[in-house]
């Protein structure tokens, strides 16, 4: 047996169904901080956290965290079964679009009474993670992004090994044609801990860019050129340089003045705050 099949057999599928869970409502809920960890860990292409990105444009309302429902369980659970039943090594399923109609999750969720609701299935063969199977589930559904749908609600997932060693993730969600109410809940308990030294490393990084941007020498000064009512060329000097201002508590905060120098004479000073 090979060292990939032993890896199969040796993984705790109760565990990955709960990282799962955790990694899906850590995209809904975070999608922002999700990329870009993905992206920095190399596990998503910048391509395609643009494209994820634009699809959020899309959901612009509060994503709530998906809830694990019994039912739904059992729903991918009967797909599980009939992969296990049918496995000969060559499946090749997408969205849910099997040979046999009545494996269909329309037809199953009937069985549960789910009467009027979205529904969508993922099928994951061969994934080594949560993380995994996750963008292989946002990255193979780009077009609709279903994960991220805030008209999404429940979710239901079976996890088992095929007859011919390999891993298969069923995971079934369910919603409604609208937006319906949901409880608050507070982002930052969606955030894994496991990511909270690279979330530190990328906030870091990303302050430093910042510094770095708003450097400049003591003072600095540079040239452009306006036009005036008659279109002639006016060179207008401009000068940067460090300094502080004060806010309303009097308090000095440290800025970048920018001073213009027309060619009348006059000239305008503005405060940037750093």
């Amino acid at each position: 047996m090979s060292n990939e099949n032993n890896n199969v057999l040796n993984i705790n599928l109760s565990r990955l169904k709960e990282d799962i869970i955790q990694q899906v409502n850590f995209l809904r809920t975070n999608p922002n901080i999700y990329l870009d960890i993905m992206t920095n860990l190399n596990l998503i292409s910048d391509d395609d956290n643009k494209n994820i990105v634009r699809k959020l444009i899309e959901f612009p309302y509060t994503r709530a965290p998906l809830e694990i429902y019994k039912d739904i369980d059992k729903c991918a659970e009967e797909m599980l079964y009939f992969l296990t039943f049918h496995d000969k090594g060559d499946f090749n399923i997408e969205f849910g679009d099997y040979e046999f109609k009545e494996y269909y999750i329309k037809s199953r969720i009937k069985k549960f009474k789910f009467f009027k609701m979205k529904y969508h299935e993922y099928v994951i063969f061969n994934a080594k993670s949560a993380e995994d199977i996750i963008n292989n589930v946002v990255i193979q559904d780009l077009n609709k992004c279903r994960i991220i749908n805030p008209k999404y609600h429940l979710i239901g997932i079976a996890i088992g090994v095929l007859p011919s060693n390999r891993l298969c993730v069923v995971i079934d969600i369910l919603g409604f044609h609208r937006l319906a109410k949901r409880k608050k809940f507070n982002i930052s308990d969606y955030i894994p801990k496991k990511y909270e030294k690279i979330i530190s490393e990328i906030e870091n990084e990303e302050q430093q860019s910042e510094e770095e941007d708003m450097k400049i020498e003591d003072t600095k000064e540079y040239q452009i050129n306006t036009f005036n009512s008659k279109g002639n060329v006016s060179p207008v000097k401009v000068s940067l340089e460090q300094s502080f201002v004060k806010d309303e508590s009097g308090n000095e905060i440290p800025a970048i003045t920018k001073t213009t120098n027309y060619n009348d004479g006059s000239k305008v000073i503005e405060y940037y705050e750093k």
